[in-house]
């Protein structure tokens, strides 16, 4: 298989339309004009049951990439990766339909777009990043994780294959942070909540030309500059874990992990706020094409993900939030982190897998 070629995101992501037998129940009449959508058509809600089947995937997903990290091969870990998700589809009794971006042609030698997988019955949709940070796994780098949504069918959104402008805090700040205040207001105001200053945060950025001006302005501000050459997901999921060293994630980066981060970071109840990069006519066309009237409107977490969901990741490599898969003795070890909105609950799952 040749490399696979990644188009504007860089990244191999995929929306999985997915059905799922006996794991979550409809939201009863009484309870309709609670839900995150119209009353006229509630929100089914996910059954607690299915966190631990979600987590099962990326943790199939992680173990068979996770073989081949560091042998510069990152087509054969991707194939790999997505063998063990549609094993693991099978095994959790979860019906699904791939649906594959533009960004990866190459796999429709692997796999059809529309095959379904499984006997599950109900649909909720599931986006899915088999390898984030592919590039840094195949050559035994940090920060690639497999990491996925679940949600109730039709309210996770198409996602376009275009730059998304990204803040991330590990505190809920989302009424207050914006792309209209400047960098030095941004970390007043982090600062502020924190109890801080400015010379004490510490601020994640992926080092891209395109983002040179959100380095320059961080520096000039006072704080702290990290710079990262891949793995901006796991860099907006460390700004909630107290002791990361990571305060906030500025600047631009693929909007498909701009969607899985806001999923994280609203879920363990930190702010993300996000707005789509439009360089070109074309970039214009993709994000209405994905159904957005405003291709400019900041979007928040309740806007890319309006009801429940469970979002899960495992460490494929170490991490700044995961450790990678350790192999011994004929078992594998992973850690996952589960992310449950209904419950408000934040797990690490720590797994031994004994290898045929």
């Amino acid at each position: 298989m040749s490399h696979v070629s990644s188009g504007i995101l860089g990244s191999r992501a995929m929306v999985l339309k997915a059905s799922m037998n006996d794991y979550y129940h409809e939201t009863n009449e009484s309870m309709a004009g609670s839900c995150l959508m119209s009353s006229e058509n509630a929100i089914p809600q996910i059954d607690r049951g299915v966190g631990i089947d979600v987590v099962r995937l990326t943790e199939g997903a992680a173990r068979r990439a996770a073989r081949h990290m560091g042998r510069g091969d990152e087509a054969l870990i991707f194939r790999e990766a997505l063998a063990g998700l549609t094993e693991s589809l099978n095994l959790v009794n979860l019906r699904g339909r791939f649906v594959l971006g533009q960004s990866m042609p190459e796999l429709q030698d692997r796999v059809d777009s529309g095959e379904h997988f499984g006997e599950g019955s109900r649909d909720v949709d599931l986006a899915v990043h088999p390898v984030e940070c592919l590039t840094a796994c195949a050559l035994g780098g940090r920060n690639s994780m497999s990491a996925l949504v679940v949600a109730p069918t039709g309210t996770i959104p198409a996602i376009p294959d275009v730059y998304m402008e990204k803040l991330a805090c590990g505190h809920g700040l989302d009424d207050t942070l914006s792309f209209d205040m400047t960098v030095a207001e941004i970390l007043e105001t982090l600062a502020v909540a924190k109890g801080s200053r400015i010379e004490e945060l510490t601020v994640t950025i992926l080092d891209r030309p395109r983002n040179r001006e959100w380095i320059e302005a961080t520096r000039e501000a006072g704080a702290r500059v990290r710079l990262i050459a891949d793995g901006d997901l796991a860099a907006a999921i460390a700004t909630c874990v107290p002791d990361s060293g990571v305060d906030l994630l500025v600047g631009s980066g693929g909007a498909f992990e701009g969607f899985l981060a806001a999923a994280a970071v609203s879920g363990m109840g930190g702010s993300f706020v996000g707005r789509y990069v439009i360089k070109s006519e074309e970039h214009h066309r993709l994000v209405l094409n994905a159904g957005i009237d405003d291709p400019r409107r900041v979007l928040h977490s309740s806007d890319l993900l309006p009801g429940e969901y469970v979002f899960s990741a495992t460490g494929i490599t170490d991490g700044d939030v995961l450790p990678g898969v350790r192999f011994h003795s004929g078992t594998a070890i992973s850690e996952s982190l589960m992310v449950r909105t209904a419950s408000h609950t934040v797990r690490r799952v720590r797994s031994e897998h004994k290898l045929h």
